[in-house]
């Protein structure tokens, strides 16, 4: 149809998945109508390692599995801004040195949404995390 422009496949820049039951429910639906999406970490425990964004995001794919409309949907993971995330995992992640890239950092203000237990009072508290962000030119998602 002339004058329209159709986008079939749109990217999700914030979708939250949680885990298990809700995952496997919610997964699919998302997958079929996006390429991608930036997945949320604040989950129950908090993806704030490489070796947890590993596992959450086979457990994505996993979901996606089986179903031609949900294949090739890639999940940009993210970290939750813990004071468990170190330096360390910001330069493991950001490089995918443990098979899994990370993307972003997400901050979630102590007590500000869902799972937001784990954040910082303060982000000023985070200043060697937030300065391995910077030198590897990782973002930081800040929930508002």
């Amino acid at each position: 149809m002339e004058g329209t422009i159709t986008i079939k496949k749109p990217f999700d820049s914030h979708v939250h998945f949680r885990r298990g039951a809700m995952l496997k429910a919610v997964v699919p639906y998302t997958a079929e109508k996006f390429f991608g999406a930036i997945v949320m970490p604040n989950t129950e425990p908090p993806i704030d390692t490489t070796a947890l964004a590993a596992e959450y995001e086979r457990e994505i794919l996993a979901a996606c599995q089986g179903d031609a409309l949900t294949q090739g949907f890639k999940p940009l993971m993210t970290f939750y801004l813990t004071k468990n995330l170190t330096p360390a995992e910001i330069e493991k992640g950001f490089s995918g040195e443990n098979g899994v890239k990370v993307h972003a950092v997400k901050s979630y203000p102590f007590g500000a949404t869902t799972n937001s237990q784990w954040g910082y009072r303060s982000i000023l508290e985070a200043t060697d995390v937030l300065k391995k962000m910077e030198e590897v030119g990782m973002p930081l998602l800040l929930h508002g």
